[in-house]
């Protein structure tokens, strides 16, 4: 090992460092507030941590029915111990994703390692600036850093990637290969599936293609292929279960061991292309739209990008292309599949799944990203040839990052001071919920207020009740509940003191406090109601004679 390489693996550490502290510092101010998801993930591990049931009373289900239409359970069951330690709280609910995240750049960086087939400079310098991308990649810091269930897929698929690809080199290098890597691998794999319900057909195209084409390769055989498929079922089998109850509209299955629960609104079809009348025509503007998404790297949501930064920098996209045809065209002979090849499988399966979606956003579409992202690296190869440019893409993503850095930060900010940002907090409905920590535990003293009614601030304003008064969940349970006429969604209307939605009238009573945003707020006149600022919203209530 040259001392210029003993030189650029202090850099990689330096810069693993580096994407770790982007991912876990100050996790509980960036973003600004909590989205309803995380509450929700984070509100039933606590119910599942004292009850052993979620919040509509499912014994350790395989899947959360959440607001009817239902949520993954992975993250929930991976933040139970942060609760038990940190309590119900921002830190506990978003330490699990955030530690993910950072375990996945030490995977990238070792799977990057294993994809390098040269000892040189030039490779160092291309694994150097692997790690540099990914480690400021907007996308996966963002990502990182809220507690969004859909967000673990990517990273747990990776990890399962890598054990793979693990594999497949043990294979060339030894006549005995580790099959346990294999295995390991597909475990992974099948892990993730209890992250997001897009993985179900991601991950059964990605099984199919990888095996068929090993298959062909003579790199497994037919007790590896037997012996996989036999983990995976053993793995998922209660998910397979869940999926066949909700299309088909079978009646639950409780166990004494676990619950596999019929959502109260059916959204496996509804977010595919199989809930649309003409599914041919749906394709067609998917696979449009698609290109969009990879060209642009925009869904329009501010949650997922910072407009004009791009998921991973709108400056890499020829890199993309470039990577990709160096693949295609790549003339080595290929006796056996290689590692690049389960990149460009995982690639496929992603982009064929992405088909597939009802609508195509950063959330539903995050498997494809990081095989996005590998190709990208690929293509930077180009830059090894020629040693005077070599530092350019170096330059370009630092000063990348440092807009990207700049623009969140300050949209934030601005976010906990209120002040409107055009496409970020100009909505009547905001999508995360600032200083709610303080206002529902204030809202909560009976002596104070009988009644609240919450309305016109943010989606699904009842699970941060239950998330900041830490309610008990069999007593939220065994309550009456009143539910809205939403079709899509069986939100809550009502339950004991806490009303969601704009009243029906407006109560003679100096107790009853009507909550809202700034905007909202102007409706209860200053003749007749007292107003309080609280935070970034409005209090008010009747004065009295």
């Amino acid at each position: 090992m040259t001392s210029k390489t003993k030189k650029t693996n202090i850099l990689i550490y330096i810069i693993i460092a580096l994407g770790i502290f982007l991912r876990l510092a100050f996790i509980t101010r960036f973003p600004a507030g909590l989205n309803c998801d995380e509450a929700s993930s984070s509100y039933e591990a606590y119910s599942i941590l004292t009850t052993l049931r979620d919040r509509n009373n499912y014994f350790l289900p395989v899947y959360l029915v959440s607001w009817g239409g239902g949520q993954s359970v992975l993250l929930t069951y991976l933040g139970i111990p942060f609760v038990k330690l940190l309590g119900l709280n921002v830190l506990a609910t978003r330490l699990p994703m955030a530690i993910i995240s950072s375990i996945s750049v030490i995977v990238f960086y070792k799977l990057i390692l294993l994809l390098s087939d040269e000892d040189s400079d030039n490779q160092y310098i291309k694994i150097l600036f692997a790690v540099l991308f990914f480690a400021l990649n907007p996308w996966h810091i963002m990502k990182s850093r809220w507690a969004l269930d859909a967000n673990l897929l990517p990273d747990f698929v990776l990890f399962g990637i890598y054990f793979i690809i693990k594999f497949i080199k043990s294979k060339t290098v030894a006549v005995n290969p580790k099959e346990r890597f294999l295995y390991i691998g597909f475990i992974l794999l099948a892990i993730s599936a209890y992250a997001y319900s897009t993985a179900y057909v991601a991950l059964t195209i990605f099984t199919i293609i990888f095996f068929i084409y090993s298959i062909i390769k003579k790199c497994v055989n037919v007790k590896m292929t037997v012996c996989t498929a036999s983990i995976v079922l053993l793995m998922t089998w209660p998910l397979i279960l869940f999926v066949i109850i909700n299309i088909f509209d079978l009646n639950e299955i409780n166990l004494a061991f676990l619950s596999i629960p019929k959502l109260r609104v059916n959204r496996l079809l509804g977010e595919s292309v199989g809930g649309n009348s003409n599914i041919f025509l749906s394709v067609i503007s998917n696979l449009i739209n698609e290109i969009k998404f990879i060209v642009f790297q925009d869904d329009g949501l501010y949650w997922n990008r910072v407009s004009g930064i791009g998921m991973y920098y709108l400056f890499s996209f020829p890199l993309l292309i470039i990577g990709f045809v160096r693949y295609v065209i790549d003339k080595k002979p290929r006796v056996d599949i290689c590692g690049k090849d389960v990149m460009f499988i995982w690639l496929v399966s992603g982009l064929i799944m992405c088909l597939f979606l009802k609508e195509i956003n950063i959330n539903r579409a995050n498997f494809v990203i990081i095989p996005i992202i590998y190709f990208i690296i690929e293509g930077f190869s180009i830059f090894n040839s020629a040693e005077r440019i070599k530092a350019i893409p170096f330059i370009v993503l630092i000063i990348g990052f440092m807009f990207f850095s700049y623009r969140y930060i300050d949209s934030n900010l601005k976010k906990e001071k209120n002040i409107l940002i055009d496409g970020y907090n100009t909505g009547e409905i905001e999508c995360f919920a600032y200083g709610f920590d303080k206002l529902i535990p204030h809202l909560d003293d009976e002596t104070k207020y009988s009644k609240v009614y919450l309305f016109g601030m943010v989606h699904e304003a009842h699970i941060f009740v239950l998330y900041y008064t830490k309610c008990d969940p069999q007593l939220f349970y065994n309550q009456k509940v009143t539910y809205s006429d939403n079709k899509k969604f069986n939100n809550i209307k009502q339950f004991g003191k806490w009303n969601f939605g704009f009243p029906e009238y407006l109560e003679n009573d100096e107790r009853i406090a009507y909550v809202t945003s700034e905007h909202e707020g102007r409706i209860f006149k200053d003749e007749f109601y007292n107003k309080t600022k609280f935070g970034n919203y409005i209090i008010a209530t009747l004065k009295t004679n």
